[in-house]
């Protein structure tokens, strides 16, 4: 099993997406939702009403009950968005699952959902090929930080490029 199909496997499992729901309309976001997994990551987006910590710790409690560990949260404030992390051990992989809570937003920053509707209509198989590839190759940048997969998606949907130069030489100028 792959890890897209792994990744599938557990959200459906544990029903990630019905049980935050209650908190608020809840989207998987990321690699999954590209079909870009290249390690055990599973980022979900919930667009909370009020006060994030009002509810964080109804969300760590169920997130508890499922299963996860290592349970953490914390304000982002450059994005002003709040997030929970917690670890899954599933089968011989240890994943990492992000809960966002944010509100609609057309900044990227902010809306990963937003940025998913804007940018998966331009998705071609052999796009998501070189995002995978790109993404392998540029899992540890330096210069982009946690960002690196968020540019190498611009790289590839926005500004198609194919090669791995081009794309280091683009990275470069962030």
């Amino acid at each position: 099993m792959t890890l897209q199909e792994q990744a599938e496997k557990i959200i459906t499992d544990l029903k990630l997406v019905e049980l935050l729901s209650v908190f608020g309309e809840t989207h998987v976001v990321g690699s999954i939702a590209f079909g870009t997994t290249t390690k055990p990551d599973i980022d979900i987006q919930v667009y909370a009403a009020g006060h994030y910590e009002n509810i964080s710790s109804d969300i760590i409690s169920k997130l508890s009950e499922i299963g996860l560990t290592d349970i953490k949260e914390r304000r982002l404030k450059k994005s002003k968005k709040y997030l929970i992390t917690g670890k899954l051990q599933s089968e011989d992989l240890v994943w990492d699952i992000d809960i966002t809570l944010t509100q609609p937003d057309a900044r990227y920053i902010r809306d990963s959902y937003h940025f998913y509707l804007d940018y998966f209509p331009k998705m071609t198989d052999e796009k998501r090929e070189k995002i995978i590839k790109f993404k392998n190759e540029f899992a540890d940048n330096k210069v982009t930080g946690d960002n690196s997969a968020f540019y190498i998606y611009i790289g590839v949907l926005d500004k198609d490029i194919k090669s791995t130069e081009a794309m280091k030489e683009y990275l470069k100028t962030l």
